[in-house]
């Protein structure tokens, strides 16, 4: 588990560049071609990444590698995370068996993320119901919950799993980051459309101003 500080991203759109955001998003992040920094919507992204990776836990480590883009997407989607997991599966029981983000209670933050999780499965097909996202509370994740995620944990740290059952449940864990990255994926599309968006809202008014 990862506790998070976050930084709001509120930089002013670029309107010279809307097609470098999808290279920046990406984590190909480049500056203009003779430009001597780098655009805009590329240092966002690499100020909140930067946030994100000097956080650590109580324990000195960074958030997991697994989870990181997604943390970083969500805030800057304007959804502030406050802890996050990219899930575990180890013989001491130390984890979730799947990945999981816990955002800021605040009603329109709960509201936003439970929106883009509509929008993310009106474009895919829904998995399973094990695999689905869904938010319990203020947590964004799969693998059916706390309470049966809870469960698997106990039954490994008390030695009740068969090597076999072990196996089965690293298998599910990756099943269940996949899905993750798949949101992962959607939410740098989205920011993308929001950013080009309001990048041409930028261009528009600035059009209407000359004239």
């Amino acid at each position: 588990m990862r506790s998070h500080v976050h930084i709001h991203a509120d930089d002013p759109a670029c309107p010279t560049c809307p097609q470098v955001q999808a290279r920046a998003l990406m984590g190909r992040a480049e500056p203009h071609a003779g430009a001597d920094d780098a655009c805009p919507h590329v240092q966002r992204w690499r100020n909140m990444l930067g946030a994100v990776d000097a956080v650590r836990d109580r324990l000195g480590r960074p958030v997991d590698a697994g989870i990181r883009d997604t943390v970083v997407a969500l805030n800057l989607l304007g959804l502030p995370t406050l802890q996050s997991c990219e899930g575990h599966v180890n013989a001491a029981g130390h984890g979730l068996a799947a990945p999981w983000i816990d955002l800021a209670v605040e009603g329109p933050v709960l509201v936003r993320a439970a929106t883009l999780l509509k929008a993310f499965y009106a474009d895919v097909a829904p998995p399973e119901a094990d695999l689905r996202l869904m938010l319990e509370g203020e947590r964004l994740g799969n693998g059916g919950g706390f309470a049966v995620l809870e469960t698997a944990r106990l039954a490994l740290a008390e030695g009740r799993c068969t090597p076999t059952e072990v196996e089965r449940l690293r298998e599910r864990l990756a099943l269940r980051q996949a899905e993750m990255q798949r949101f992962t994926s959607f939410l740098r599309r989205r920011l993308v459309e929001e950013t080009t968006s309001r990048v041409a809202d930028v261009c528009g008014t600035n059009t209407q101003s000359r004239g």
